[in-house]
């Protein structure tokens, strides 16, 4: 069994939110410097999907993200 352990996605609830919050959501995004597409997410579940032999991985999809502590 596989999981993929998603970033920061461009989701209905997150572009609902003040663009000021999405921009310093956005600088915590390490390479692209963007929020992640829902294609970028399909791609990787067919990935999964697809390979037989991938098995018990966590894939991070976030784009190096560290989020800062508060």
């Amino acid at each position: 069994m596989n999981s993929i352990a998603p970033g920061l996605f461009g989701t209905p609830m997150i572009k609902s939110m003040d663009q000021k919050v999405q921009d310093a959501l956005i600088q915590m995004v390490e390479a692209p410097r963007r929020m992640g597409e829902m294609d970028e997410f399909a791609h990787t579940c067919a990935f999964l999907a697809e390979n037989a032999y991938m098995n018990g991985r966590v894939i991070r999809l976030d784009a190096a993200t560290v989020m800062q502590a508060k």
